[in-house]
Order: C-alpha cells, then structure tokens, then sequence
C-alpha cells in the first residue's frame, strides 16, 4: 500500500507537469491499487474469523465483496478516462516528454514486474480471491505503465497522439483487470 501511495503521488506530478494523459492515467489506476490493497487486507482479515451468531457460515465473502468492489471502481475509473481522453484528442495539447519522466517510467516498470511475481506466487499459495484480484491488477499495472512508456517515446519521436492511445491502452488494461476481479468476485 505504501509503495502505491508513493507510485500515486509521483505519477500524478510527473503526469501533471508533462501534460501527460497516460501518465495521470496511470496515476489514477495506481491510486485505485492503494484502495485495492486496503480493501484486500481488510477483507482478509474478515475472512479470517470465526463463524458468529450474525454469520453462522463464517465470513469468508468478504473476500469476494472486496473483489468485487473493485472490479467497480477500476470501471468507473476507464470510463473517466476515455472521457478525458476524448478531450484531450479533440483539444490538440500538447506533451513535453522529458528525460525525468522517461527515467522514472522505466524504473516503474521494474517495480511492477516484482510485485507482479510477488503476488502471483502468493495466490498460488493461499488461494485467496484478494489476492488473485490484486495480481491480476499489477499485471495490468505493468502492461499499462509500459504502453504509457511507449507513448511517450512516441511523442518524443514526433507523433503527438502517442500519450492518448497510451492513454486508452492504460483504459482498456483497467477494464481487463476489471474484468479478472468480477470473475473472482463471483467465485464462491
């Protein structure tokens, strides 16, 4: 969660200062991850106790409602989006690409390729529907801060449209990994 915060926080400066959508794009979907995470951990632990009077089967769906939850928000989160994107497109702005954002792009991209790996080994051992949604999300994490790492050698390269497809490319992961935490929501 805290390595979310931080990815958060940097993204959206840097995304800001460049003018770039597929960075605060990114920034977006990574602010969902600290949300993700905090929903996980709480869910978990719910899971975790005991059945009671009020849930005589336990608590185990906490899990799944976790899941689920948000598999809603990164929806809402691709459908704002493209709507900004759509602005943008029509808009004409333009993206100064420079070298600070390139750097920490890239260095982004070795962050998620760990916590990826990281998670998908902790699924494989727990099983947990959490967890399962949470590695789903830092694989689409690390496809989307590559296709925003693309379009920003796009634009620096001269074609402006670039950090908008990266942008929709970074919309259309957030509704894959959207996708993959429904599908774990609503295993029992």
């Amino acid at each position: 969660m805290a390595i979310d915060i931080v990815l958060v926080a940097s993204k959206l400066v840097i995304g800001l200062a460049t003018a770039s959508i597929g960075l605060v794009a990114d920034a977006v979907h990574s602010g969902l991850d600290a949300v993700a995470s905090m929903l996980a951990f709480t869910a978990i632990r719910s899971a975790s106790r005991p059945a009671d009077h009020d849930h005589p089967y336990g608590h185990g769906k906490a899990e799944n409602i976790a899941a689920y939850t948000e598999g809603l928000l990164l929806v809402l989160a691709a459908g704002a989006i493209l709507y900004e994107v759509s602005h943008r497109l029509r808009g004409g702005h333009q993206v100064d690409v420079t070298p600070l954002a390139i750097a920490f792009v890239s260095g982004t991209i070795v962050l998620e390729v760990a916590r990826s790996t990281i998670l998908r080994r902790l699924f494989k051992t727990t099983g947990s529907p959490s967890i399962e949604a949470l590695a789903a999300d830092k694989a689409a994490d690390l496809l989307a801060v590559t296709a925003v790492l693309v379009g920003l050698v796009s634009v620096r390269l001269g074609f402006s449209w670039g950090d908008a497809v990266a942008a929709v490319v970074v919309a259309g992961l957030i509704l894959w990994a959207a996708n993959a935490t429904g599908s774990a929501a609503l295993r029992e």
